[in-house]
């Protein structure tokens, strides 16, 4: 009964007995901050749904990674695997967002074995499903099927009031407990190690986007040296990326992984930038996004004149 009772003490969840019957839950608590911020990405990106240009897809490295401007949306989340962002942009096609052009995926070492509904916290998933009706990847835990009932009923009904021009961005925070690098590194490793072909995806992904004519851009955020040295090195533990970006001609890495430009006041902890190293990574991203995309104008146009010009003269 783990899952239940992480979220028992984040939610304050209580249940009230008769005669050793549970007759119903309850929670006492202030929802935890990021089943608010969840709360607040699915009601902020159905507001501005036509204005947005770019949306950002991924884990708690997205979330925390990127800083949207007006035209841009993060939908990054916590333990966001690649099933759940390849749902989401399903989700993002369904709801016709008419001016979309660029998907901005991160891609992290744990991804290509990670699936969010076979760990501690499958919980989340619960929450997907609320929001955007994706289907559990397989059978939740027993103990996770018990808040199924629970939690949905919740989060609909929470009200909030977002910040103006609120695109999905994290509230950034310098109070960090202590971090057991070493655990984290171990657990990354057994995902990245999975051979369940998650990979698999993120090729679904490629293929949609490309279908809709949506730029997909893949995302290695940097990592703090301490992680990085208790991990393999990056040709192993991307391994499977790099061979997929291989078959795929038009899918764009843009890979930071090892970056000199970010520093240790560049972290939150571990792997979560700060907001200073949000920024400085968002520039970055942004910057490269559009060298590409004016090199792709400048290929394009005089291939379009040329094919006006033979228009023109058929005509």
């Amino acid at each position: 009964m783990e899952i239940v009772k992480k979220v028992k003490h984040e939610c304050g969840m209580r249940t009230i007995y008769l005669f050793g019957i549970r007759i119903f839950s309850y929670f006492s608590k202030k929802l935890p901050y990021w089943v608010m911020l969840d709360i607040m990405k699915n009601i902020g990106i159905k507001e501005c749904k036509n204005e947005i240009e770019n949306i950002v897809l991924g884990s708690s490295h997205a979330r925390h990674g990127f800083i949207p401007d007006v035209y841009e949306y993060n939908l990054g989340g916590s333990s966001q695997d690649l099933y759940t962002s390849y749902k989401l942009y399903e989700w993002i096609l369904k709801n016709d967002f008419k001016n979309l052009k660029n998907i901005i995926l991160f891609y992290s070492p744990f991804s290509p074995g990670f699936q969010l509904c076979k760990t501690s916290e499958a919980w989340k998933c619960i929450a997907y499903k609320t929001f955007y009706n994706i289907d559990f990847q397989s059978e939740l835990p027993e103990d996770a099927k018990y808040l199924e009932k629970k939690l949905p009923y919740v989060i609909k009904n929470k009200k909030c009031d977002l910040p103006e021009n609120y695109r999905g961005e994290v509230f950034y925070s310098d109070k960090n407990g202590f971090i057991d690098i070493a655990a984290i590194a171990k657990r990354w490793i057994k995902h990245n190690r999975r051979n369940n072909n998650q990979n698999l995806y993120l090729e679904k992904l490629i293929e949609k986007s490309n279908a809709n004519n949506h730029n997909l851009y893949i995302v290695i955020a940097p990592l703090r040296k301490d992680l990085k040295l208790l991990l393999p090195d990056k040709e192993i533990i991307f391994s499977s990326l790099y061979k997929l970006t291989e078959n795929h001609s038009t899918l764009k890495l843009i890979d930071l992984y090892n970056s000199e430009d970010f520093d240790v006041l560049d972290f939150e902890d571990t792997d979560h930038m700060s907001y200073t190293g949000a920024k400085k990574l968002t520039g970055i991203i942004k910057g490269i996004i559009d060298t590409i995309e004016r090199e792709r104008e400048r290929v394009i146009a005089p291939k379009l004149l040329r094919q006006y010009i033979i228009n023109k003269k058929a005509a």
